[in-house]
């Protein structure tokens, strides 16, 4: 079962001033309950450390955080349904009746998809699938995603509210961090 969390999001504890616009527009996204957030940006650029960062926060949602280097398609769904619980009737069905019963408790959730453009398959259908189910369950639900290039998700693009792009971190900035 996802985790349940407060509503007040604190940054990383390290967040680079070239970070700080984006942590506060993937905050507004979550805050706002928008359909789609996508962060963009080169490899090391604290995709994974924002995304971590509104996975741990206290939060009134339910947040489900899946990281998705190496699934295929048919991990998507089984990872995405045993973050839930049981699977009995597949795991389509899974998620399925999960979107319901939030719609049915207006509890809304925070779906956390890192590593997009690392998985052994082409996972957009698959993250497009699971939004469309959240739409059409009418389940108040939030995704939040990380790709390197956002020519790897331009299929979903009609679907994205706002996006975040990150700059590569400076020599200055890496080394205050370390």
């Amino acid at each position: 079962m996802p985790r349940t969390t407060s509503l007040a999001m604190t940054p990383p504890p390290f967040l680079p001033a070239e970070q700080e616009e984006a942590w506060s527009r993937l905050e507004y996204v979550v805050r706002q309950g928008w359909r789609c957030g996508l962060v963009v940006g080169p490899a090391e650029t604290g995709k994974t450390v924002l995304l971590e960062a509104v996975a741990k926060s206290r939060t009134t949602l339910q947040v489900c955080r899946l990281d998705v280097a190496g699934w295929t398609r048919d991990d998507f769904a089984e990872q995405a349904a045993a973050a839930l619980g049981d699977s009995v009737n597949g795991p389509w069905a899974t998620l399925e009746d999960w979107f319901l019963g939030a719609a049915v408790t207006e509890q809304r959730s925070l779906w956390i998809i890192d590593h997009l453009d690392q998985s052994a398959d082409d996972l957009v259908l698959s993250w497009r699938r699971l939004m469309k189910l959240a739409e059409a369950t009418r389940s108040p639900a939030t995704f939040v995603g990380a790709v390197r290039d956002i020519a790897e998700v331009a299929d979903l693009c009609d679907l994205i509210d706002l996006t975040c792009e990150l700059p590569a971190w400076s020599a200055t900035t890496t080394a205050a961090y370390l």
